[in-house]
């Protein structure tokens, strides 16, 4: 496999049908892009005085209807995101098959159309590993919290290592769950037969994954790093009035900026992760297109013959 030739049409690929790129926005909403936002609430709790976290309480106690109303729509956003991630995810991976196998054009509709087809498919494998990791961190925490209760914290030092070497499993373990779904939206295959699909190409061409996954990873990273900084910029003034107003800083000009540098950089952001997911998903499907035997094929063009 070519790594460059992978990369490259990947670009090629999103820069022609840029209908990928609203997938890619939906896709977005799965991938978790709001860790600027968990910085800035760890800044926020460790610089607000004791007297806001009692007025908060104070405030939710009076108001428990309120917090009721405010959990529904939250879990209300969490299943609309979940549905319209699932779709983006699905319409990339055809959208990028189809236009590695020659598609002149890619419509929105058509692509989200078919996604429908492997909808619960997807959801269905999501979900049982959603269950899968939850019971296996579970017992891995009470495993850990019971080795260092009952050996004093050495247990615990010893299983540092393990704990380290978990890392680049898991991340391989991300690698094959990404082809995972590849397999299962590319060639119709059901969630058993998809997870027998990819685990025998992923061991079979184990190296040229590892390679790509640094690739794709370290890029991703970097690139998501950058788009990150933003949002520091605009929570610095906020946490600059904390630090010399404390629990003022609330209604402050301060506050009042950075929501709106928020409220302004918060399209951008997302506009940009999606075009950065609808480029990861769609060098991923070539990797499997490329790694199963399939080469990119050249456009297909209907002729329309000319009546003398």
């Amino acid at each position: 496999m070519s790594y460059g030739e992978v990369l490259s049409k990947a670009w090629q690929i999103i820069w022609k049908h840029k209908v990928l790129w609203v997938f890619g926005i939906l896709a977005g909403f799965l991938g978790g892009g709001g860790n600027p936002g968990t910085n800035y609430r760890e800044d926020y709790r460790s610089t607000t005085p004791d007297v806001f976290g009692y007025r908060l309480e104070e405030w939710v106690n009076q108001n428990l209807w309120v917090v009721g109303l405010i959990i529904l729509v939250v879990l209300a956003l969490v299943l609309i995101f979940l549905v319209l991630g699932t779709y983006g995810r699905i319409g990339l991976i055809r959208g990028a098959w189809k236009a590695d196998e020659g598609a002149v054009k890619l419509s929105f509709a058509e692509l989200w159309s078919e996604s429908g087809e492997y909808f619960w498919r997807v959801l269905g494998f999501s979900f049982l590993l959603f269950v899968i990791f939850l019971i296996v961190g579970v017992a891995l925490g009470i495993f850990v919290a019971l080795g260092t209760v009952m050996t004093l914290g050495i247990g615990l030092i010893c299983l540092l290592p393990f704990l380290c070497l978990l890392i680049p499993l898991a991340w391989l373990l991300q690698v094959w769950v990404e082809q995972v779904i590849v397999a299962m939206v590319s060639e119709n295959l059901s969630i058993g037969g998809a997870i027998s699909r990819a685990w025998q190409i992923f061991m079979a061409h184990l190296g040229e994954y590892i390679v790509m996954g640094l690739v794709l990873g370290l890029g991703s990273l970097v690139v998501r790093i950058i788009l990150g900084i933003p949002f520091l910029i605009a929570v610095a003034p906020f946490l600059g009035s904390v630090m010399m107003n404390g629990g003022q800083a609330f209604g402050s000009t301060g506050m009042i900026v950075t929501i709106v540098l928020l409220c302004l950089y918060l399209p951008v952001f997302i506009f940009l992760n999606g075009v950065l997911t609808a480029y990861l998903e769609t060098a991923w499907t070539l990797v499997f297109r490329r790694l199963t035997g399939r080469t990119a094929q050249s456009e297909v063009v209907d002729v329309v013959p000319v009546n003398a």
